[in-house]
């Protein structure tokens, strides 16, 4: 017995698009506004550790 499957070729995949940067300084403006919360402190955490790391000194 001999079976033949014919396949269609898949579409081709989209490219990834990369993600702009995240406006560090509108995260910021939104955690002041918040009460003390858990998105409140996620918030905090995200723009002290980025604007840590961009305001380093560099010796």
């Amino acid at each position: 017995m001999r079976v033949e499957v014919q396949v269609d070729r898949l579409p081709p995949t989209r490219p990834v698009r990369p993600r702009a940067p995240l406006p560090l300084d509108k995260l910021a403006g939104v955690a002041k506004g918040l009460s003390d919360s858990p998105l409140k402190e996620a918030l905090e955490q995200i723009t002290g550790g980025q604007a840590k790391r961009s305001t380093r000194s560099k010796r």
